[in-house]
């Protein structure tokens, strides 16, 4: 019995001392306590950077990091509605305007926030800037932080809690070299799976995968597959971004 007790105690001995960079690396599956030190490590190495998320699909959200490692702002830059129209002559649909230019900034707070009416919320406290770049509009409104912020950053979503997070392989990403975090995403409640015979809802969970730099530990590409198939991707670009609040608004103390 003495035997796998000093094994366990050299284990714990090794992970103490290991970094971050050396535990990823390793060509074994992680254990959870080494899981929760890499991606301890990973929140740390995105503190106060600045990146964009690219996705060929959507706007590219640009965000400013926390110190937690989580956004602590977020800017996005897209259109507003298109007005058109069918002409009688052709019976062909053309556009008679071109769509409102819209930035939004979210800033998050990590502090409750704390009701009008009094007393705390439940969160901490979203505040959305809404600029009309063609009209000049400007709005502001403050809320609690909820699952509709989830969406604005997805990949690092999964790097909230290390519950469901298991170690995978490791590939090449551009030139660098990465390993991959992965873990499944739930279905949605309002997706219903249909045939005869009943098909197996395991084999159609999306698997989510972050793909790490084992060198920087920053995360260099998030990809979702199904069945083994990709579905989805979208890579982080590291860039020097100017993200700041926008000037000129009256903030708001507490939230309706």
């Amino acid at each position: 019995m003495k035997f796998p007790l000093l094994a366990l105690m050299a284990v714990m001995l090794f992970q103490v001392g290991t970094s971050s960079p050396a535990l990823l690396k390793l060509e074994r599956p992680l254990i959870t306590v080494e899981m929760e030190t890499v991606v301890r490590g990973i929140r740390q190495a995105l503190a106060g950077k600045t990146l964009r998320l690219v996705d060929k699909f959507e706007g590219d959200p640009e965000i400013l990091m926390g110190r937690d490692g989580m956004p602590q702002l977020v800017r996005v830059k897209g259109r507003g509605e298109s007005v058109a129209g069918i002409t009688s002559e052709t019976g062909t649909t053309r556009v008679f305007n071109v769509p409102d230019v819209i930035v939004s900034v979210f800033e998050y707070s990590r502090t409750p926030a704390r009701r009008c009416g009094g007393g705390p919320a439940a969160s901490g406290m979203a505040i959305e800037y809404r600029l009309n770049l063609t009209t000049k509009v400007r709005e502001i409104t403050a809320r609690e932080i909820g699952s509709r912020d989830a969406g604005t950053a997805r990949p690092l979503e999964m790097l909230k809690a290390t519950e469901g997070l298991t170690s995978g392989e490791s590939r090449l990403v551009g030139t660098r070299t990465a390993r991959a975090l992965v873990s499944p995403m739930p279905i949605p409640d309002d997706v219903v799976l249909t045939g005869d015979p009943a098909p197996n809802p395991a084999d159609f969970v999306p698997i989510q995968s972050l793909w790490i730099d084992t060198d920087s530990l920053l995360p260099l590409r998030w990809e979702v597959s199904r069945r083994r198939a990709i579905v989805g991707a979208i890579d982080f670009v590291y860039e020097q971004l100017d993200l700041r609040p926008p000037a000129g608004f009256e903030l708001p103390q507490c939230i309706p």
